[in-house]
């Protein structure tokens, strides 16, 4: 069962975590030297982000969401409509949905939060290297923040309470 959330909080939560990704990747790319990089903070900022984006437009549809870190999984749960319009705005933003083999990038990222987060216990004798389409999660991202921003103004009706 969903518990009740204050989805203004919800909505603020998302955007910091979406924030702090942006300035990771913003750090890491003014820094001339780094001994250590900003990307795999930025990539689970982005994917928690998202996370919380997709839980919301759930929240506010009324769909029941367990707890869950998969994307892909979130989702699949929105309205079809819903899913056409984030997928309309991804692709606006970052140029494809799809590989170069047509598979959805969305099931490449959709366990990001959850690989990223815990880097360090990548096992390199099996995984010679990790791989995210960085393009994607953030215009994935930007596509659900969009999408979230639209169903809070229509909650809110034209007098912009909540």
């Amino acid at each position: 069962m969903t518990p009740h959330v204050d989805i203004v909080e919800m909505y603020f939560t998302a955007c910091k975590f979406s924030d702090c990704a942006d300035f990771c990747m913003r750090v890491q790319q003014e820094r001339e030297t780094l001994s250590y990089f900003y990307t795999d903070p930025g990539i689970v900022n982005a994917a928690f982000s998202c996370e919380v984006f997709l839980k919301l437009l759930l929240y506010l549809e009324q769909i029941n969401y367990k707890k869950e870190h998969r994307l892909k999984q979130l989702f699949e749960m929105l309205p079809p409509k819903i899913q056409e319009a984030v997928k309309h705005k991804t692709t606006e933003k970052c140029g494809y949905w799809n590989d170069a083999w047509g598979r959805e990038i969305l099931l490449q990222i959709s366990d990001a939060f959850i690989k990223w987060r815990y880097i360090y216990e990548t096992d390199w004798s099996k995984n010679a290297a990790i791989h995210i389409d960085i393009s994607y999660l953030f215009a994935f991202r930007d596509a659900l923040k969009v999408m979230c921003e639209k169903k809070l103004e229509h909650k809110a009706g034209p007098n912009g309470v909540l």
